[in-house]
């Protein structure tokens, strides 16, 4: 249970398939291959049995996938009969490096669900590893009537259960960070409690088992932060997106364990912060709630402003490198329930950014990751221009295009991220404010599941 239909059907070209299979170990094989009506039949085996794995997998693709997997293995099966017909190969031989090849080989790709964490009301969370063996997922909750209120640490077992380690209890949470630095697990914390109101963010360290107050960072409220380490020096960042106040970075002094005030950067109102990296310079943008956003760049000793050619407001500006060249994904936000913006991808390109792809998609959050040289966005909250869904999107990059790739079910998305585990596998987390939040497995789909391939 549940019950699906394509389940069974698979069930039954896996047993015809197996006495196919059989038949090729006897004389009788070379007849069977004569026959072009037996040769249909076997080839509708195989074609039926891919297309019923893909539709039974724990979550959907396109149908234009399974149509396309069903062509490509027809077209193979149709010029094999050819050869075979003209007696060019070995009958027996052929047939069994063709099914075996087929029952190894990795279909469509994409994620699978993992683990739900029964935690209401998340507004996000992080993935991160202590040690060698021991994997860890932070979920933060702001609503303070919640019986987890602040960030509840979960350590995941291996049997992928969970194992609640602690709750920090902070005062208007609105985003965290997990990272390492000079040996040594932390947490970053941002708060904000609203206008006219002074707020503390907060730095925790992981000892003896659980993470304890290393720091407070007073400021007039941080909506996001983010952190960048160098060999030459670490900061952290932290956002605000009341009207009047500015992003703030700090850098790391390894003498007193605590990050020191570096630099204000000049937007206003500020939701969002990201840092980058590409050839040797640092880069950090900033999404603002009501003016332009904005990149800077690390010169001598400051962040200084790029001229990003970005003109509109962007609900997240996020940086990342492909080989050599650094991109931001602008995500641009409705400007009401009828008119929503398309998202673009712009390229560094000398000193500014070109506009390189568009995307009609607006939403809350997006996030990139790679995949043995594909490129892959992710988008929270995702809401096309004909205002259907705010379910969590996967775009694929496809040369100057963006094509759609997945769609993951989760009602008022807030938040998504991915984590490389030691292994390879990468995962997905997803939070959403009307549901659990839950875990994704990227997975290999074709006549086998392999969970986590890469």
């Amino acid at each position: 249970p549940p019950f699906r239909p394509s389940v069974c059907v698979q069930f039954i070209c896996i047993s015809l398939s197996k006495r196919v299979i059989s038949f090729c170990n006897d004389r009788f094989c070379r007849r069977l291959y004569s026959n072009r009506r037996v040769m249909s039949i076997v080839a509708l085996l195989v074609a039926v049995f891919v297309s019923s794995e893909v539709l039974s997998a724990p979550l959907g693709v396109d149908i234009e996938d399974v149509k396309n997997e069903v062509a490509m293995l027809s077209t193979q099966l149709n010029i094999l009969q050819v050869l075979l017909n003209a007696n060019k190969l070995n009958i027996d031989q052929v047939f069994t490096d063709t099914m075996d090849s087929i029952l190894s080989s990795q279909g469509p790709r994409f994620f699978v669900e993992w683990i739900t964490i029964e935690h209401s009301e998340a507004s996000q969370l992080k993935m991160f590893s202590i040690g060698i063996n021991r994997l860890f997922v932070g979920v933060a909750t702001t609503n303070r009537a919640h019986a987890h209120y602040g960030i509840t640490i979960y350590e995941i077992m291996p049997n992928s259960s969970l194992n609640a380690m602690q709750t920090i209890q902070v005062e208007g949470i609105r985003s965290f960070q997990s990272f390492s630095l000079d040996n040594a697990h932390y947490i970053a914390i941002a708060c904000s409690h609203g206008e006219n109101s002074t707020s503390s963010s907060w730095l925790y360290k992981w000892s003896d088992f659980q993470f304890v107050q290393q720091q407070e960072i007073t400021n007039i409220g941080a909506s996001d932060v983010d952190i960048i380490s160098t060999p030459q020096a670490s900061f952290l960042a932290f956002s605000c997106d009341l009207r009047d106040s500015v992003p703030v970075v700090y850098v790391w002094d390894p003498s007193n364990e605590q990050f020191v005030f570096y630099q204000s950067i000049p937007v206003m109102g500020a939701a969002k912060v990201h840092f980058a990296m590409a050839k040797d310079t640092i880069y950090l943008s900033v999404a603002a709630a009501h003016t332009s956003p904005a990149v800077f760049e690390f010169k001598v000793s400051d962040f200084k402003l790029v001229n990003n050619g970005i003109n509109r407001q962007a609900r997240d500006l996020y940086p990342f490198l492909v080989g050599s060249f650094l991109y931001l994904f602008a995500l641009h936000q409705s400007e009401s329930t009828r008119h929503l913006n398309s998202s673009v991808l712009y390229r560094l390109s000398g000193d500014h950014f070109e506009e390189h792809a568009t995307l009609p998609i607006s939403g809350d959050q997006v996030h990139y990751f790679p995949v043995k040289g594909e490129h892959f966005l992710v988008i929270a909250g995702g809401q096309s221009i004909s205002g259907s869904g705010s379910d969590v999107v996967i775009h694929k990059l496809d040369g100057a295009s963006i094509v759609p790739f997945q769609r993951i079910p989760a009602a008022n998305s807030s938040f998504v991220e991915t984590f490389l585990l030691p292994d390879g596998c990468r995962i997905l987390l997803v939070s959403s404010l009307s549901g659990f939040p839950k875990l994704y497995k990227w997975a290999s789909v074709g006549l086998k599941l392999n969970s986590c391939s890469q």
